[in-house]
C-alpha cells in the first residue's frame, strides 16, 4: 500500500472515530454523576437524545435526560412539539399532547398556555375531550392483539384496564368479570405491575402473557394460584409504558371507550350506569 493511500485512510478512520470517542466520554460521565447521585441505579441504556445536549438514560420502566457533563438531570418526557402541534379553534394557537398532558403554543413559538380549552358557547371542556381522542388513537395503535380481552355475548360498551396481578382491587375486579360481561362490558385488559419491570408481578404479567391460555392463566393469576413461569416475547413494558404516558398512579385505571380515565375500582352497575350517561354526550 502506498504512503498516500495509507494516509487518506488513517484520516478517514481518525474523522470518523473522534465523534464515537467523543460519545464515549460523555456516556462516561453520565455513569459517574448517576453512581454519585443514584448509587445503586443500573441504567439499560445511555444515548444521545434528539436534543444535542441531551443524553436519554433508560433505568428499569423510568426514561430520564442528563447533559453531557452529567451536572444536570431532567424529569419528564420529551416532547417533539413541531412534530406532534396541531391548529386549535383560536386562530394563532397550536396544540400538543404530551403524554397525559394537552398544552397550547402561539405560532410562533413565542407564548406557552398551560390549561384547559373552554368552548364557552358549548359549555364544552374541549382539552379533556381531545385528550380522550389522543388517549384511544394511543390505545388502537397498540392494537387488541397486544391486550388480553375479555368479550361478552353482546358488546355495548368497551373498556381498557390497566392491572396489576397482585393488586388487591385489580383481584377484586376481576372477581366480578362476569358482572361486566353480564353487563355487556367488554373488559381489554393491559399490564401494569407498579413495582416496575423484574418485579415478581411483573415476571407473573410475562408468564400470563406467554401461557397457552392467557385468559385462563389471569384468572388463575388473580385467584393467587401459582402460575408456570414462562417467557416469550410480549408487550408488557408497552403496556406499562403507555400506563405512565396516561398519567397511572395506582391501579386498576380504567380507560373508557371515549377516552376517559377513571381511578380505581368501580362495580359493573356503577360502570354500566356512567358509560350510559357518557355515550348519550
Amino acid at each position: 500500500m502506498n504512503t498516500l493511500l495509507f494516509n487518506l485512510i488513517m484520516g478517514v478512520f481518525i474523522a470518523l472515530s473522534q465523534p464515537l470517542m467523543a460519545e464515549e466520554t460523555s456516556t462516561k460521565a453520565v455513569e459517574e454523576a448517576l453512581n454519585k447521585v443514584a448509587p445503586g441505579l443500573k441504567p439499560t441504556s445511555i444515548k444521545p437524545s434528539k436534543v444535542a445536549s441531551l443524553y436519554e438514560v433508560v433505568a428499569g420502566s423510568k426514561i430520564f435526560y442528563m447533559t453531557a457533563d452529567g451536572k444536570y438531570l431532567v424529569e419528564g418526557k420529551l416532547t417533539d412539539v413541531s412534530a406532534s402541534k396541531r391548529a386549535t379553534e383560536i386562530p394563532g394557537i397550536y396544540e400538543f399532547i404530551s403524554g397525559s398532558k394537552i398544552y397550547y403554543v402561539s405560532q410562533d413559538g413565542n407564548y406557552f398556555i398551560e390549561g384547559n380549552l373552554i368552548d364557552v358557547s358549548a359549555n364544552k371542556d374541549l382539552t379533556s375531550a381531545r385528550l380522550g381522542e389522543a388517549r384511544i388513537a394511543q390505545l388502537d395503535k397498540l392494537g387488541l392483539d397486544n391486550m388480553l380481552v375479555f368479550k361478552p355475548k353482546k358488546t355495548k360498551h368497551v373498556i381498557y384496564v390497566f392491572t396489576d396481578i397482585d393488586c388487591g382491587y385489580c383481584r377484586k375486579l376481576h372477581s366480578e368479570i362476569e358482572q361486566y360481561l353480564s353487563a355487556g362490558i367488554e373488559v381489554r385488559y393491559l399490564f401494569f405491575p407498579r413495582a416496575g419491570v423484574d418485579s415478581d408481578s411483573y415476571n407473573k404479567a410475562v408468564a400470563v402473557w406467554c401461557a397457552k391460555d392467557r385468559n385462563a392463566a389471569l384468572t388463575k393469576a388473580k385467584k393467587g394460584e401459582s402460575l408456570e413461569m414462562k417467557e416469550c416475547e410480549n408487550p408488557v413494558k408497552e403496556h406499562m409504558k403507555l400506563g405512565e404516558e396516561f398519567g397511572a398512579s395506582g391501579t386498576p385505571m380504567i380507560v373508557t371507550e371515549k377516552g376517559t380515565i377513571i381511578p380505581g375500582y368501580v362495580d359493573a352497575i356503577r360502570l354500566s350506569k356512567g358509560l350510559e350517561k357518557e355515550a348519550q354526550k
